[in-house]
């Protein structure tokens, strides 16, 4: 799948636009999670796809690197590769093993 993707998953007719709204501008520069990443005092597992070209894995892997008991795991897609067939059935299925471990 390319990034127009999304498109299959807005039902036809639907008033959803894909749009931010400006005020975003002022805080999602400053959003970090890896800042708090150590403190994750649980098992935590992060998944990542290697193929996107909209969100960089940059910070999930800098983010997994600090956490005590982590298991991470690239995949390799695209960005909505996961919401859709096979892919999606495979990440289900290494988030159910992690949740069945770790519960």
């Amino acid at each position: 799948m390319d990034n127009n993707a999304s498109v299959a998953f807005v039902r036809e007719n639907s008033q959803w636009k894909n749009e931010c709204p400006a005020a975003f501008l002022l805080t999602g520069p400053f959003y970090r999670p890896t800042r708090y990443a150590a403190r994750i005092p649980c098992p935590a597992l992060i998944m990542w796809v290697e193929k996107d070209t909209i969100c960089s894995s940059k910070a999930a892997k800098k983010a997994a690197g600090k956490i005590k008991n982590v298991r991470m795991h690239p995949l390799p897609m695209a960005h909505f590769d996961i919401y859709t067939g096979e892919d999606f059935e495979r990440a289900v299925r290494m988030q159910v093993e992690f949740l069945k471990e770790n519960l």
